[in-house]
């Protein structure tokens, strides 16, 4: 025997599932909004901090070395010969650019390293 048809639990029922569908809408708008909140936040968090710093090379220390050797060495006028290379004479930039040509000259360590 068929049930009669109350009308005031079908509106109920219908109003109860356009409810739920509405949450639903709502719950996967809010997941969608977070997501992309976190996403924006993560590339500023990118941007303001350091990734990674770069490891100190000992061969550019030598680099340095190589092209300065004077470099702490020096002292204030009076300081005593100690300090000055051999012969006795201070190194002007004529000499250290003569020795510089030479070197370059010579082959000596001379090579072209190109990164793009």
């Amino acid at each position: 025997m068929p049930q009669p048809i109350d009308p005031s639990s079908e509106l109920g029922r219908v109003t109860a599932a356009e409810r739920v569908q509405q949450l639903a809408d709502r719950a996967s708008l809010a997941a969608q909004a977070r997501g992309t909140a976190n996403a924006a936040q993560q590339a500023v968090n990118l941007e303001t901090q350091v990734a990674r710093t770069d490891q100190k090379n000992e061969r550019v220390d030598e680099e340095l070395r190589r092209r300065n050797p004077y470099v702490g060495r020096r002292r204030g006028k009076g300081s005593g010969t100690q300090d000055q290379p051999e012969g006795g004479e201070t190194p002007t930039p004529q000499h250290e650019a003569v020795e510089r040509h030479q070197r370059a000259e010579s082959g000596e360590e001379h090579t072209l390293d190109v990164i793009i």
